[in-house]
């Protein structure tokens, strides 16, 4: 069993305020009105979200270290200071702990480093996310090893309804080719994983239909899971705590979390939202769910793990996608079945849904 699966994460990232939003003229002059970049402020925001991942990671680490979260924070801060006084100006190499100055009383950081695996639709308005997102994350920790990856399998959904002209195959290469371009200028922020072989290297048939779209995401899912985590203790990354972040759009997120959850799931979705889902043990999560409800037998469905299916049957495909359904329609469960991933039997348990008070 991989040590790194105690202190595992997912997270599930919607992209920043795209530009055909805020200035209808934009689509008219480009000559790809289908993959439409950020705004100026869609990039302040989804740095500031690569901000608010970092801490949350923190705070995961932490925990799961059985360390007291605002002295561990001050700690961080604390090393953060040292080492930019310490290391060359790439700033990519893992941080050793230093010594904390006299008279302090300072906890001590979680000793294993972290890899931050973004795995991104190829859209650009996502790519330029994940982007923002590394540099986000890069300015508050120091001790992780961010890398980025593309994933046509998470790419929007391309309903008619949505998406009224095909995408053309090319933004593939184009983005692949983008990072190729601008590696140099973002290393010290993040490097590409050349060796991440995506599920798909096509966009999907469109007009596309939601159960494919459905489909595509979790097998994209799976194979990302598959990846970076069920096969770590193979990889070269078994020395780290691998968390993956999935940069999408607004119904594939919902997808991702359904197939994470592996229940019907849907959740208004909000530019730059983070979702998250930690990896708990089935020894963990049982004696959780006990203390919570110590008269429930332990053989029952755990509360929240399922729902009926009247709900998502009834919704339509326009709420599906929406980014502001109706209250009536946030259904989540708490955690997934009992599952087995790199060797140990746990759940994903449900910790943050479609937050953006980081923007607040």
């Amino acid at each position: 069993m991989s040590p790194s699966m105690h202190r595992t994460s997912l997270f599930f990232v919607r992209h920043g305020q795209r530009i055909d939003h805020v200035d209808s003229s934009w689509a008219l002059s480009s000559p790809t009105p289908q993959d439409p970049p950020l705004t100026a402020l869609g990039q302040e925001q989804s740095q500031k979200t690569g901000a608010a991942l970092a801490s949350l990671l923190y705070a995961h680490r932490c925990q799961h270290h059985h360390i007291h979260h605002p002295h561990c924070h001050h700690q961080h801060r604390h090393q953060q200071q040292q080492q930019q006084k310490e290391e060359d100006s790439s700033n990519m190499t893992p941080p050793d702990s230093p010594e904390a100055e006299a008279g302090e009383h300072l906890l001590p950081l979680p000793s294993r480093p972290q890899h931050v695996a973004i795995i991104t639709s190829p859209f650009l308005r996502c790519t330029q996310t994940a982007v923002e997102l590394a540099k986000g994350i890069r300015s508050q920790t120091a001790d992780c090893h961010v890398t980025v990856a593309v994933e046509p399998g998470i790419a929007e959904w391309l309903s008619f309804e949505y998406v009224p002209q095909p995408v053309p195959e090319s933004i593939i290469v184009q983005r692949m080719q983008d990072f190729a371009m601008t590696r140099r200028e973002h290393e010290q922020y993040y490097t590409i994983d050349w060796k991440y072989r995506p599920h798909t290297t096509s966009l999907p048939a469109w007009p596309e239909a939601w159960d494919n779209m459905q489909r595509r995401v979790e097998a994209a899912y799976r194979h990302v899971i598959s990846t970076y985590l069920d096969s770590v203790t193979t990889t070269a990354m078994s020395d780290k705590d691998v968390v993956v972040v999935f940069v999408s759009h607004a119904s594939p997120v919902n997808a991702l979390l359904e197939a994470c959850l592996q229940t019907p799931t849907l959740v208004p979705i909000g530019l730059n939202s983070i979702s998250q889902c930690s990896w708990i043990s089935e020894k963990d999560y049982q004696d959780q769910e006990q203390a919570r409800y110590p008269l429930v037998a332990l053989a029952s469905p755990p509360l929240g793990s399922t729902i009926t299916s009247t709900t998502t049957a009834t919704t339509t495909t326009t709420a599906r996608n929406t980014a502001t359904v109706s209250p009536s329609l946030d259904v989540a469960p708490k955690a997934s079945p009992a599952l087995t991933l790199a060797g140990q039997d746990g759940r994903w348990q449900l910790e943050l849904k479609a937050s953006v008070a980081h923007l607040s």
